[in-house]
C-alpha cells in the first residue's frame, strides 16, 4: 500500500468502497466464483433483507472443508466407508 505524502494513509483510503460480498442462499459455487473473479480470500454474508446486516464469513478454508466434506460423503455412498473411521 502506498502511504500518502506525510505517510498517513487511512483505512478508508487503502480499502475499497466496492464491497463484494455473498448471500446465505447463494450457491457455494457462486460465492467462490466471487472469490476468484476478485482475488479475495474471504466474502462477507449478509442478509438479503438488510445487506447492511453482517451474518458472518466465508473463507477459502471453509471452502475447501466444505468441499472435502462432500467428497467423503460421496465416498462412503459409493465405498461404504468412511475416511474417518478409528
Amino acid at each position: 500500500i502506498e502511504q500518502g505524502a506525510d505517510g498517513n494513509t487511512t483505512v478508508i483510503d487503502a480499502g475499497s468502497r466496492q464491497l463484494v460480498v455473498t448471500y446465505p442462499d447463494e450457491l457455494l459455487g457462486e460465492a467462490v466464483t466471487k472469490m476468484l473473479r476478485n482475488d479475495i480470500g474471504r466474502l462477507p454474508v449478509v442478509s438479503r433483507d438488510d445487506p447492511r446486516r453482517l451474518l458472518g464469513y466465508l473463507g477459502r478454508a471453509s471452502v475447501m472443508a466444505a468441499r472435502l466434506r462432500r467428497l467423503e460423503e460421496e465416498h462412503v455412498r459409493e465405498h461404504g466407508l468412511s475416511f474417518n473411521a478409528t
